[in-house]
């Protein structure tokens, strides 16, 4: 998703706010945690 977003956005950097965020910091999260099909992102 976030790989379609900067192509989309022609941009090589994004923000994710929301509870997908998180897992740019734990990315040993749970599978469960890993399934989710929405996020918010915007260009830098």
């Amino acid at each position: 998703m976030i790989a379609a977003a900067a192509q989309v956005a022609d941009e090589d950097e994004l923000v994710v706010i929301g509870s997908q965020a998180v897992l740019g910091s734990h990315p040993e999260a749970p599978a469960e945690l890993l399934r989710s099909m929405e996020a918010d992102i915007y260009p830098r």
